[in-house]
């Protein structure tokens, strides 16, 4: 798999590192070794693989829940109580932001700007936006996921 998307890839274009990384980044966390691949395909340094990598919060560097919450972070989303919000989940799910519940159901994390600004504060659960948010409406949302395993 990480081979055939690879080889899709002009190594010859240094532009095309951080689509390589989307794409693998589809099939979960990417680890040291597939990293190091990449840095080989495209003849760079795993330093700025690794670079690439951790700057775009989208691209797992860790094991991650079966939903990945994304908090906005933004000054809009602060300013709409995103803080109520972000305590309000981490109390209903127990853990705090950069973690994963023990059942690997949630991970929480707090992102740059999800581009919702004037619908504040907003999240995005997987590929699923949520704005306009309260705590009433964090906890059902999160309630129903629950319910729906």
């Amino acid at each position: 798999m990480v081979d055939s998307i690879l080889q899709e890839l002009n190594p010859q274009n240094k532009d095309l590192l951080l689509v390589a990384l989307q794409k693998l980044s589809v099939h979960g966390r990417l680890d040291e070794h597939l990293l190091s691949k990449v840095a080989q395909h495209f003849n760079v340094s795993p330093a700025k693989v690794y670079g690439v990598a951790s700057f775009y919060s989208f691209i797992p560097l860790v094991s991650t829940g079966r939903y990945v919450i994304r908090i906005c972070k933004s000054i809009s989303c602060d300013m709409a109580n995103k803080d109520e919000i972000v305590t309000a989940i981490k109390e209903y799910l127990g853990i705090d932001s950069g973690q994963t519940t023990s059942d690997k159901m949630f991970t929480l994390l707090e992102t740059n700007c999800l581009g919702w600004c004037d619908e504040a504060p907003a999240m995005i659960i997987n590929d699923v936006p949520y704005t306009h948010l309260t705590n009433e409406k964090v906890i059902a949302i999160l309630t129903k996921l629950k319910e729906e395993q």
